[in-house]
């Protein structure tokens, strides 16, 4: 009986590659958060009704008196939860939704915190 030495190499090589593109695909390919800042704030006002008490610019007013106004921040130093309850502090806010998502846009990776205020 003779060993296949080559054989043996040739699919221990073609397994460790296999592992390492799974590897590099999967787990290695993550942006780092702590660079990337916040580039876009979507503010929607849902109640139709009562819009004309509360505006996206007077939104944007609170976030900013208590330091909470997410643009140019970075991604990791948002906090939806902090924002959503200095939010709900205001007598004409009910309830608010915040969260952050990603978009790609032209080979270059753009985060951005969406808001939904309703009230």
């Amino acid at each position: 009986m003779h060993i296949k030495w080559k054989k043996i190499i040739i699919t221990a090589l073609d397994i460790v590659l296999a592992i390492y593109l799974i590897m590099a695909v999967t787990s290695w390919n993550k942006p780092d958060e702590s660079k990337q800042l916040c580039t876009k704030v979507n503010i929607n006002i849902s109640d139709s009704n009562n819009a004309g008490f509360l505006t996206a610019t007077e939104i944007k007013q609170i976030l900013e008196k208590v330091h909470l106004y997410p643009l140019n921040k970075k991604i990791t130093d948002i906090n939806p939860r902090n924002i959503e309850e200095a939010l709900k502090v205001g007598p004409f806010i009910n309830t608010a939704q915040c969260y952050k998502t990603k978009r790609w846009t032209r080979q270059h990776l753009y985060y951005s915190t969406y808001a939904d205020y309703p009230h």
